[in-house]
């Protein structure tokens, strides 16, 4: 009786420890592919627009875009030529002078903004 027990619990111990590493791999598995899935996807979402110009501004550098529109932009990227090319960028929520300041530098209001932060540069036009 006592053997038939303890073969019991010795194969219980041993399926349980089959069980934990069969369940690991695909933990890791899931995880692994996820991650590098992010960042692929993060990169395909990073959105590509045509430059017109760039323009040095109170509170950021603006980067004129073909469309008509704007992005602010950090003023390192106006020290970048990027008329007439076709660009890749990446915003960060960042505080920025308040348009309240109406350009005063003494003025210490601040608002978030998504700021261009990183460009790339796709293809010249």
């Amino acid at each position: 009786m006592i053997k038939v027990q303890t073969l019991l619990v010795a194969t219980l111990l041993l399926a349980i420890g089959a069980c934990k590493r069969a369940a690991a791999p695909e933990t890791e598995a899931l995880t692994a592919p996820e991650e590098s899935a992010g960042t692929a996807t993060a990169e395909a979402e990073a959105p590509t627009v045509e430059v017109e110009q760039t323009q040095n501004g109170d509170r950021a550098c603006y980067i004129v875009l073909e469309r008509g529109d704007t992005l602010p932009a950090d003023f390192a990227i106006c020290e970048i030529d990027l008329a007439g090319k076709t660009i890749r960028y990446q915003t960060e929520e960042t505080a920025s002078q308040s348009m309240d300041c109406e350009g005063n530098p003494d003025c210490n209001l601040s608002d978030i903004v998504d700021l261009v932060v990183s460009v790339e540069i796709v293809a010249p036009e």
